[in-house]
């Protein structure tokens, strides 16, 4: 019996460690709120196995209100193969500094790795996993229906959509 109380107490330790220090994987601090790009760059390539594009690509993203650098990483395998996209971005602003990540993975049929890896990253963040709520919009053929996760804390925006049956799309980025 004393075993079995001393197992589940030392998992309980290793639970709240995880937890308490999930983050340093992916470079949270009091500085850097929502990471450091090199540990999540290298976080993507290694333990989560994506294949990094060569070049970033500069475009305009909505989300920040601004032109960023983004760098893809995807699921080769399913990219290759489903035609299914499983892909991560990360965003940096034009003084180098990181400012957001996008996900963006299919439920049905794919690989889990690009799904673990932000539901991971979300609690990191959040604190917590995403408390998702239904959502309905448009009519007839119009019509969408998903769910959607949100939060905000300190200098942080988390947004989780899942529209259709297949298609989730994911975003942090740090307040203006």
């Amino acid at each position: 019996m004393k075993a079995i109380i001393a197992l589940v107490i030392l998992a309980a330790i290793a639970f709240g460690g995880y937890f308490l220090f999930g983050g340093s994987s992916f470079g949270i601090s009091a500085g850097s709120p929502i990471g450091s790009f090199d540990k999540l760059d290298k976080y993507l390539t290694g333990r989560v196995e994506l294949k990094k594009k060569d070049q970033p690509a500069e475009i305009e993203v909505t989300e920040l209100n601004a032109k960023a650098r983004v760098f893809d990483y995807f699921d080769e395998l399913m990219e290759g193969n489903s035609g299914f996209s499983q892909r991560v971005r990360l965003m940096q602003d034009s003084t180098g500094a990181f400012v957001g990540l996008t996900g963006i993975f299919t439920t049905k049929g794919g690989s889990l790795k690009v799904e673990e890896f932000l539901n991971d990253y979300w609690q990191a963040l959040a604190g917590a996993a995403p408390s998702f709520q239904s959502f309905s919009s448009g009519s007839g053929i119009f019509k969408q229906n998903g769910e959607v996760a949100t939060f905000s804390k300190g200098d942080i925006n988390g947004t989780w959509a899942k529209q259709d049956p297949t298609e989730t799309v994911f975003i942090i980025n740090k307040k203006k």
